[in-house]
């Protein structure tokens, strides 16, 4: 069980479950105004992202355009899984990093969810 204290979760090493952090921006009419079609938001917002994700050393960065759910688990391979309602993405923290765009064709989501996987060695220890 984690233990808390001022403000710091301290997750043991035995812990196999991974951390990350998810953003929502909502798709709303306005935002889609800003650009040209559906495309061109998933296109540019998404480099955007990548750039930003990369700038600040974050290099397991997963946008998801499509509503369905993330689900994060460790794995020595890295693979994502897409059911009809999640991504299931199975990856090791110390090995793996990936930019991935998840969106289907012709589909206006309710939500872009930007999913920012922890990467490097001594996660748990050091979190």
């Amino acid at each position: 069980m984690p233990i808390s204290h001022k403000h710091r979760v301290y997750i043991p090493t035995s812990a196999r479950s991974n951390q990350y952090i998810t953003a929502d921006i909502k798709v709303t009419p306005e935002l889609i105004k800003h650009y040209d079609n559906l495309d061109a938001l998933y296109h540019n917002l998404s480099n955007d992202i990548f750039r930003l994700s990369e700038e600040q050393e974050l290099y397991n960065c997963q946008i998801i355009a499509n509503d369905k759910l993330p689900i994060v688990r460790y794995h020595t391979e890295a693979y994502q899984f897409q059911t009809q309602e999640q991504i299931i993405f199975f990856y090791n923290p110390e090995y793996h990093e990936a930019q991935n765009l998840f969106v289907e064709k012709d589909y206006q989501p309710r939500k872009i969810r930007i999913v920012l996987l922890a990467t490097g060695d001594d996660l748990r220890a050091n979190s």
